[in-house]
């Protein structure tokens, strides 16, 4: 991720995520209420240097869960933000 800083440069990082794409598929019995539910979490965000490139790196970690039979939950889409403090 841009830019890329020369050695020595890199300070610090700071990254935000958030949801911005979700899908949910669910079969629904009229006979049993509450029977479906999905869930989706944002665990984890960190932006560090990559020293092979001198780019900035971010990793995220996401939990996604449907719990009914032929149910599926997806994340589409994620925004991220990324905050980059370098010496000039």
């Amino acid at each position: 991720m841009d830019p890329v800083l020369a050695p020595g440069q890199f300070r610090k990082a700071t990254a935000t995520a958030s949801l911005t794409g979700t899908g949910f598929i669910g079969h629904v019995d009229p006979n049993m209420p509450n029977q479906v539910a999905a869930q989706w979490s944002i665990d984890e965000v960190e932006g560090t240097l990559d020293d092979e490139t001198g780019g900035i790196e971010v990793r995220i970690e996401v939990t996604v869960s449907a719990n009914a039979q032929g149910s599926s939950a997806s994340v589409q889409a994620l925004g991220i933000q990324v905050t980059t403090l370098a010496r000039v």
